[in-house]
């Protein structure tokens, strides 16, 4: 520990003898991948899984210039943004101090650690020379916790497949997450630790970024591989709740940026830069977004030439109002409204799906009744009559059977202001192009009740987009497809059941039952309920703690 503390003063002591340059001023900024192949860091001359060739392309396309370095080679003294990426083993203090001398001179830093232990991982911990340094000059530490759900397993944890979670933007309005608070989208990483952010500093100023919760951070040694201790909560000694996943630091007397991620894998070109098979649509649209903005910030581009939000994709913010509503959409209208009760009086519906959701705006004559209630006859199985009774009001939606109880509907949403707008999954609405019956009332009842207003086959127009979240509800219990080939999603747990249809390879669901032995699971996304055979799927925890399902 002495050796270690009189290199530390050593290195803090060359970086005080530093004199920071006056800035960048090249027309086509330089960004610098450094790596290590000892180090095993992700690679961007690797075009493969676990490259960052993607990464690499988002810098480029915002105008920059990118190159590799090796760790143990000088860095150009026109790096503006160097970026590590998932090394393995821990810097060497040497060339560390190379790093942050470049740091010091004005460069911003991205850096994406993994959590100690996991996949063989022996990288940077708590007092190492790397987060002392980020302590010190940006506010912002590492923890050495593996980042867990309850729903996990030793065995789901210790594989990098398997250890993945859905993650969200912090609430903090900073403009690298602002489209993903907005628009309510989650990102997902693979074998994540967390971190600890001091918002302000002498010089420093931090923010949170991402955040997991309800997690907790195991930190035995769940990894080694004699006699593995069990993961499990240890109430007192595990950190638990919403944990910091990504955050961001500011560091006024050189001018520079630290961007600091909990999870390599999720800027690197087969997972959070996925695609979807046979196709340029990023399969996990939440990580593109927020790297595209994060290279944008430390480039130190002007907002207004940062990159526009994906296309292919519906950027739709459920506020009830009609203002990012596209005008071109033709409303159905309903002249034969007599409602006695202005705020109760249907006057038109506008309706659109995407592939995943069915959208809806729906108009009064005066500002809705806040306790508005909307009533639905949907044709889900495309046969022309209305099939399945939707309830929604701002307290509940829900399906309303023809006998039982009522199943609600975790991942629709109901907005009031100055009209109402609705969210609601293909897989309760199906894909019609009609309503067949859609009703206003009252949820609470009233002094002089009066009949509902109804309006009869509401137009609906398909439009060829996704949804940004094709899983709108918590659920800790995640699968994602595994297969060289499509497969057959079913309606019933067996392959003697119809195929409702095919899905591709890496399409994440959530696991919301299985059959009496556990080789079939029930999978559900917004657009899709049905069966998949377990053995084709990568679960992030144990499947036998799902409940027996029925068909």
């Amino acid at each position: 520990m002495r050796v270690f503390s009189l290199l530390i003063v050593g290195l803090c002591g060359l970086l005080l003898m530093l004199t920071p340059a006056a800035g960048q001023g090249q027309e086509q900024p330089l960004v610098v991948f450094v790596e290590e192949r000892e180090l095993q860091m992700a690679s961007v001359t690797d075009s493969g899984i676990d490259g960052l060739t993607r990464l690499a392309q988002t810098f480029t396309d915002l105008g920059a210039r990118t190159r590799f370095v090796r760790l143990r080679d000088p860095l150009p003294d026109e790096t503006q943004v160097i970026v590590l990426v998932r090394p393995r083993r821990r810097l060497p203090e040497a060339f560390l101090a190379r790093i942050w001398k470049q740091v010091e001179q004005g460069a911003n830093l991205l850096l994406a650690l993994d959590p100690p232990g996991h996949v063989g991982t022996n990288t940077e911990t708590v007092g190492s020379g790397l987060d002392t340094l980020m302590t010190l000059d940006y506010g912002i530490g590492l923890q050495d916790g593996f980042v867990a759900t309850t729903s996990f397993t030793t065995l789901t944890a210790q594989d990098l497949v398997t250890s993945f979670l859905r993650v969200s933007p912090e609430i903090n309005n900073h403009p690298v997450i602002e489209p993903l608070i907005t628009y309510d989208v989650p990102l997902q990483v693979w074998g994540a630790r967390h971190l600890r952010v001091e918002p302000f500093g002498p010089d420093t100023t931090a923010f949170p970024l991402l955040f997991a919760e309800p997690v907790f951070a195991e930190n035995d040694n769940i990894f080694r591989n004699q006699n593995p201790l069990p993961l499990e909560l240890n109430i007192g000694s595990d950190d638990q709740g919403r944990l910091i996943i990504g955050a961001l630091g500011e560091n006024e007397r050189t001018g520079t940026r630290l961007a600091l991620l909990a999870d390599g894998e999720m800027v690197q070109n087969a997972y959070g830069f996925g695609r979807i098979p046979a196709s340029v649509t990023p399969e996990h649209p939440g990580n593109v977004v927020f790297a595209q903005r994060l290279a944008a910030w430390l480039l130190e581009l002007p907002q207004s030439a940062w990159p526009e939000l994906l296309p292919r994709f519906t950027w739709l913010r459920l506020d009830g109002l009609d203002d990012d509503w596209n005008p071109a959409l033709q409303p159905t209208l309903n002249p034969a409204s007599d409602a006695s009760i202005l705020a109760l009086s249907l006057q038109q519906v506008r309706a659109f799906r995407n592939e995943d959701f069915l959208y809806l705006l729906i108009d009064t004559a005066t500002s809705p009744n806040p306790n508005v209630q909307v009533v639905f006859g949907f044709d889900s199985r495309g046969a022309g009559a209305a099939d399945t009774i939707v309830v929604a009001n701002r307290d509940r939606i829900y399906i309303q059977p023809e006998a039982g109880a009522q199943i609600s509907i975790p991942d629709a949403a109901f907005v009031i202001a100055d009209s109402i707008e609705l969210r609601l999954p293909l897989r309760v609405t199906g894909i019609s192009s009609r309503i067949p019956s859609l009703c206003l009332n009252s949820a609470r009842e009233l002094a002089f009740p009066t009949p509902p207003d109804c309006i009869e086959s509401v137009a609906v127009t398909s439009i060829g987009e996704n949804d940004p979240a094709a899983i709108r509800f918590e659920s800790d219990l995640l699968v994602t497809v595994i297969s060289t080939s499509r497969i057959n999603l079913r309606n019933g747990p067996g392959t003697n059941f119809g195929v409702i249809t095919t899905i591709p390879n890496g399409r994440v669901f959530a696991a919301v039952g299985r059959d009496a032995a556990g080789e079939w699971i029930q999978v559900q996304n917004a657009r899709y309920q049905g069966w998949i055979a377990s053995f084709l799927l990568a679960p992030n925890g144990d499947l036998q703690s799902l409940p027996v399902a029925t068909e």
